[in-house]
């Protein structure tokens, strides 16, 4: 994508260099005699000085915004200072050869110019809102982007933990089912041997079964 700046900058050598070309027709006009020609070639350069002037400012203006190198700005200032010098000879110029004083333009042409950089000066700060606008809403996008992925994230968190629960509640359950079991058992053994030694001896294997069912159980889960 080309640089508007050196596009513009382009453009307004040209018609430097055009409006140049302009005064030496007309001078040579003026040498053969031919007024009225030299006069209609002074008036048309007048009126691209006009223009040139609103194009400089712009581009000074613009250059004051640009978003380039520190190197790449004093590099295109010097190119727009080399213009203006250019612009001044110009003026020179169209007043005729070695006349000291630059072209005055008209009081109309002058208010013309005026309200011509005002309105350049309103479309800017209106381009600047609507720049600073888009780099709010990219970074409300952003925002909103990332909240998203935080919520998804979380969201697979909780899922996790509820099927860990699941699985802890189900764990819970067979475990006080097999402690009902060897409740039951341990009572049916009781009542049949009368108590004594034999009833210790079962109890101790029973609570062995029972820590190895629960050992079982937790590397099943790992």
């Amino acid at each position: 994508m080309s640089d508007q700046w050196l596009v513009g900058f382009e453009e307004v050598e040209e018609l430097v260099d055009d409006a140049l070309a302009t005064i030496r027709e007309r001078d040579g006009c003026a040498s053969l005699g031919n007024r009225a020609e030299a006069a209609r070639l002074t008036a048309t350069v007048m009126t691209k000085a006009v223009t040139l002037t609103s194009k400089l400012d712009t581009l000074e203006e613009d250059l004051s915004h640009a978003i380039v190198t520190e190197r790449e700005s004093r590099r295109r200032e010097g190119m727009l200072r080399e213009l203006r010098a250019c612009f001044e000879d110009l003026q020179i110029q169209i007043g005729g050869q070695g006349s000291p004083e630059p072209v005055v333009l008209p009081v109309e042409t002058r208010v013309d110019v005026e309200e011509e950089l005002d309105n350049r000066s309103i479309l800017q700060l209106q381009r600047n809102l609507m720049r600073e606008q888009d780099e709010e809403l990219e970074e409300l996008s952003r925002v909103v982007t990332s909240t998203k992925h935080i919520g998804l994230a979380v969201g697979e968190e909780l899922d996790l933990h509820a099927r860990l629960l699941d699985d802890l509640e189900d764990d819970v359950e067979r475990s006080g089912s097999m402690i009902r079991r060897a409740h039951a058992l341990a009572k049916a053994v009781y009542k049949n041997s009368g108590g004594g030694c034999k009833f210790f001896l079962l109890s101790s294997v029973l609570v062995a079964v029972l820590v190895s069912l629960v050992i079982l159980i937790e590397k099943t889960k790992q």
